[in-house]
């Protein structure tokens, strides 16, 4: 893109500046794995579409019992982005995202909730960031709870801060579950996540073997980048969950604890 033909973004604490695509940038595939929340889906799949620099494909995984994500999903696919969707119905959710990578193939993938709001460089933000300091995972700073919905603060920043020092970056020990990129490097290393983990536990079991793997590959296992922002429309899984989810999320945290001897 010339710079002189940038779309033009007014912010009210700045003057019109150009928004444009970071140079040098890779192919990204997204990771959706769908429940109920056609909403959130809705806003997440139209939030990836108008990106700066678009994903080379979108991967819904459409684990609801009626195939209610399939319809959505296809509404989104366009001629420059395809939306793969795989049907598995009640799949858990560390199965779904295995199903992804399969789908994804060779290639660096980000894994999101399906009821996320995506700033429109977000992709290129993340994409960006591999070639200034190289890492296993990259994730998003936790934005603060108040902007997790979008109704409370509709002002909210629609683009990220391109990052270009070194405090920009910040070598994290968490692995959010609900928007994180794996590099390529980091599938082939570590592998695809542990099935035996239903509900959670399932990331931070993954974060683990992200570590080992990283001490041999000479890298930071798991970055956070500081400018970048995912927007939670949805948030809080824990308490609205069932009893017999809560009961099986109970049941992944034993799971883990014994895994790797961290009960007290």
């Amino acid at each position: 893109m010339n710079p002189a033909d940038a779309p033009l973004i007014n912010e009210p604490s700045q003057d019109y500046f150009p928004l444009r695509p970071i140079p040098a940038t890779k192919p990204l595939s997204v990771i959706i794995p769908y429940y109920r929340n056609k909403t959130g889906l809705a806003i997440t799949l139209a939030t990836l579409q108008a990106q700066l620099v678009p994903p080379q494909s979108i991967i819904v995984i459409d684990t609801s019992p009626n195939k209610s994500g399939l319809e959505l999903a296809n509404r989104y696919a366009t001629h420059e982005v395809p939306v793969i969707v795989e049907v598995a119905p009640r799949a858990g959710i560390y199965e779904a995202w295995n199903k992804g990578l399969s789908l994804a193939g060779d290639q660096d993938v980000v894994i999101i909730n399906d009821d996320l709001l995506l700033p429109i460089n977000f992709i290129d933000i993340l994409s960006y960031s591999r070639a200034l300091v190289p890492a296993l995972a990259y994730v998003p700073l936790t934005p603060p709870r108040e902007h997790c919905r979008p109704d409370v603060d509709v002002e909210f920043a629609w683009w990220n801060e391109v990052p270009s020092q070194p405090e920009h970056f910040s070598l994290v020990r968490w692995l959010p579950g609900f928007c994180f990129m794996l590099t390529r490097e980091a599938v082939k290393s570590v592998g695809k996540f542990d099935e035996g983990f239903k509900v959670w536990f399932g990331d931070d079991d993954y974060q683990k073997r992200l570590e080992k793997a990283a001490v041999k590959a000479g890298v930071p296992p798991i970055i956070r980048i500081n400018t970048l922002y995912a927007y939670h429309y949805g948030g809080q899984s824990y308490r609205y969950q069932s009893k017999a989810v809560k009961a099986q999320i109970d049941k992944d945290r034993q799971a883990f604890e014994t895994k790797y001897h961290t009960k007290k």
